[in-house]
């Protein structure tokens, strides 16, 4: 569903991507780890056609991020890493609106996120600004979904939210891969990134590595000691 070839980043004479070429494959969920400043975002932006200034050949679903940006909008849904909704619309109106942007209703997040709509729905006519940041990052959810996206792009989703926002949030996305939707998401949670298919560690722009979990893990106790054990290696 995404392949990556050679993507590499400047800003100015910075250059924040080097060289990245990878794929990822249809109904799989990817998590990207690393330190802040190691790409992530900037490859969010690139995949998600917002930035279209780099090197190399992007494809989602098949199309080019440069040249075909109207045919992957519509076939993905992204949840930013800062809150992006309008605050002061409720809950109702936003999810509207965004169903209303792509042409459809909001009767997709009956199969796309049930779970999640329905811990929503009690609170239809707040204010998004009234909602708590884990409530926030649900609204967000089903907004990205409301289209019935066949590729989701979460930039940190589960930052700053309550353990059981987390669980509801995982489970949502895992009843999704079960429908055949691809999931890439970025996290500083490593128990979550292990929970993963597949596993993307990214370090001051560069591809690390790019395995399952368990291969990752073989002789660890988990994916946080690979994790710190990398970061002392390349800090030594």
């Amino acid at each position: 569903m995404i392949r990556a070839e050679g993507i590499s980043k400047w800003y100015g004479r910075f250059q924040a991507l080097y060289d990245l070429t990878f794929s990822v494959e249809q109904g799989t969920i990817v998590s990207m780890i690393g330190a802040n400043g190691a790409g992530k975002s900037t490859l969010f932006d690139i995949i998600t056609t917002l930035d279209s200034d780099f090197k190399g050949k992007m494809l989602v679903g098949g199309y080019d991020t440069r040249r075909q940006q109207s045919a992957i909008r519509k076939l993905i849904g992204y949840v930013p890493g800062t809150f992006s909704l309008y605050s002061d619309l409720t809950v109702l109106e936003n999810v509207d609106f965004f169903a209303n942007a792509y042409g459809c209703g909001r009767e997709a997040l009956y199969k796309m996120t049930p779970r999640i709509w329905s811990s929503l729905e009690p609170f239809a006519k707040y204010r998004a600004s009234q909602l708590s940041g884990g409530m926030r990052q649900k609204l967000t959810l089903c907004c990205a979904a409301v289209h019935s996206p066949s590729i989701l792009l979460l930039d940190e989703p589960t930052t700053g939210i309550d353990p059981l926002s987390r669980w509801e949030l995982w489970q949502e996305l895992l009843a999704l891969r079960e429908q055949g939707i691809t999931i890439v998401m970025s996290t500083h949670y490593l128990d979550e990134a292990a929970r993963a298919d597949k596993v993307m560690l990214l370090d001051k722009g560069r591809l690390i590595s790019y395995d399952t979990p368990e291969h990752l893990t073989e002789g660890e106790d988990s994916l946080e000691d690979v994790f710190i054990k990398f970061l002392e290696r390349t800090d030594g």
